[in-house]
């Protein structure tokens, strides 16, 4: 019985996605269609470290049952429709499964006709192993395949999102879904060597054996990394509506002018943008002007969303602070967070974009034309 490390690395991975899977369908708590979703992927999921598990430890179930064999593979048709819902699910405010939805198990439904017909045609007790091996491997190319295409529209609602949270949030850090673009391109370079893989078993009638042992390595890591942020992604922000933008807004031009010159006076006196977490909802209240207004207000006059027209108040705050005497015993981390800003890397971002130089080299600019200046 060989216990060697990607015996052990099966079975721990096994325990955790089932357990995971069991723990997300009876958490009561947060979106229990996120959960469900996330749920049948991960169980899913853990089915290639189960069927590892019994190669290791010789079991001759499916060899003995082919039809049962096949019929999981069933499952990974559905892989794909449950990360895509899932993915939507988190990003959109009012995502709910539709009847539009349903022509998303075509795949499997297809499937399933196929595996029937190939039943009754061959007799299932009959069939040979290169035939069981083919449709495995056709199996898992067409499924994979799939797979890929719909990684690519779950990172397209992701971009969807981190357009629509900059113009609600003045700050992104603790909000994005990085986290899920990430495992989707490292589901998705898993997916593609399965691909890979696939055709060169066609073609050259054998697999490339060392990604028996890389696949499940990379797919145990990913899936913990999607274990642990969907348990704790926080819900500060839930989610985009799924509405056009500015859909039967009642906002005149006149209304527009007012308000964008009442905006302009307020930024300029109360400095709102100091606050390192202001949100749009926070900003219309103070205002006395509807959020959707005060949106599509930011979005049409200023041609900014609410993130940058927030941050660019900020990098002239940060540009005074660099200027001014009394401020030169302050470093730069010290200013970013004086101005309203939580990350660096944010700050250095949107200074070098408004400004053309990095906070460091404007600074030095400033002294050196004090300088020259008689």
């Amino acid at each position: 019985m060989p216990f060697n490390l990607i015996f052990i690395m099966n079975s721990i991975s096994v325990f955790l996605l089932i357990f995971f899977s069991i723990f997300l369908v009876t958490r009561k708590k947060q979106s229990r269609l996120s959960n469900f979703l996330l749920a049948g992927f991960l169980f899913i999921n853990s089915i290639p470290f189960l069927f590892n598990i019994f190669y290791s430890l010789d079991l001759r179930i499916f060899r003995s049952l082919p039809t049962l064999y096949l019929s999981l593979f069933n499952l990974d048709f559905l892989m794909g429709p449950l990360i895509f819902f899932y993915t939507k699910s988190v990003a959109i405010k009012d995502f709910r499964l539709r009847k539009k939805d349903w022509p998303h198990l075509l795949p499997v439904i297809v499937f399933n006709l196929y595996l029937l017909f190939s039943i009754i045609i061959k007799q299932t007790t009959g069939v040979p192993r290169s035939f069981i091996r083919g449709e495995i491997t056709a199996a898992l190319l067409a499924s994979h395949i799939l797979l890929v295409i719909y990684a690519c529209l779950s990172v397209r609602v992701l971009r969807q999102f981190t357009a629509a949270i900059k113009n609600v949030y003045s700050y992104t850090e603790k909000i994005s879904l990085n986290w899920l673009r990430f495992v989707l391109v490292g589901f998705g370079i898993i997916w593609l060597m399965i691909i890979v893989n696939c055709l060169v078993r066609i073609i050259w009638k054998t697999p490339i054996p060392s990604l028996n042992n890389i696949l499940p390595a990379v797919n145990f890591v990913v899936s913990i990394i999607i274990i642990y942020y969907g348990l704790t992604w926080p819900k500060l922000f839930t989610g985009i509506e799924s509405k056009s933008k500015y859909e039967g807004s009642s906002l005149t031009s006149e209304d527009a002018k007012l308000y964008a010159k009442r905006l302009k006076v307020f930024m300029e006196t109360e400095k709102p943008h100091l606050t390192p977490s202001i949100t749009i909802n926070e900003l219309s209240e103070k205002l006395s002007i509807p959020v959707k207004h005060l949106s599509q207000l930011v979005n049409e006059q200023f041609q900014q969303n609410f993130f940058d027209f927030i941050n660019s108040y900020r990098i002239e705050e940060a540009k005074r602070y660099l200027v001014k005497k009394s401020r030169h015993n302050l470093n730069i981390s010290q200013i970013l967070y004086e101005v309203g800003f939580n990350s660096k890397a944010t700050f250095n971002r949107a200074f070098t974009r408004h400004v053309g130089m990095s906070p460091k080299e404007f600074r030095k600019q400033s002294q050196a034309q004090k300088l020259s200046t008689p």
